[in-house]
């Protein structure tokens, strides 16, 4: 995948991301993005190749760093190899930015290889994460229940810190 199609692709995902998101929680979503890049594991394994490991050491240099959307696909396509497959996901609402989540295979693959080719590859849309006392069944209006996108600062603070404008667990 090239990275004009890759870039697309990230669009597409971070749209679908959004609209879903703000289905489902009372933030308000501004339209300035900025993604978290966490490969799903940040060691390095004798299955990777040599060229995986050199990516994984730059991905690991930049943990914690919000990137833009031309960042991420530098970061990201790699002699028109991706990620076998991303989970994509917003992960904080902020006044000025909303923050996305990127978890990342660190398997790269062409276009032929991807995993999810029925939605956005390599993407995956998932929701953010869901508060533990929130149950999904519907409400006696059939509506979802809408809940706080930023509940995890708020149930015990001190697992989280401020790493810029989002929060990183400790």
């Amino acid at each position: 995948m090239d990275k004009e199609k890759f870039r697309q692709q990230l669009d597409t995902a971070t749209k679908q991301v959004i609209e879903w998101t703000r289905q489902i929680c009372i933030n308000e979503l501004v339209d300035n993005y900025r993604y978290i890049l966490i490969p799903s594991v940040r060691t390095y394994d004798k299955h990777l190749s040599s060229k995986e490991h050199q990516v994984l050491t730059i991905w690991n240099k930049n943990a914690n760093i919000l990137l833009n959307a031309d960042e991420v696909v530098e970061l990201l396509v790699h002699d028109d190899k991706v990620p076998l497959w991303i989970n994509i996901t917003v992960f904080e609402a902020r006044e000025k930015i909303t923050a996305i989540e990127l978890l990342c295979s660190r398997r790269l693959r062409n276009d032929e290889e991807l995993y999810h080719k029925q939605e956005v590859p390599p993407f995956h849309i998932l929701g953010p994460p869901i508060p533990p006392e929130i149950s999904f069944s519907k409400s006696e209006n059939d509506k979802i229940v809408k809940y706080d996108l930023n509940w995890k600062s708020k149930i015990n603070p001190s697992l989280w810190k401020k790493k810029g404008c989002f929060l990183v667990k400790c």
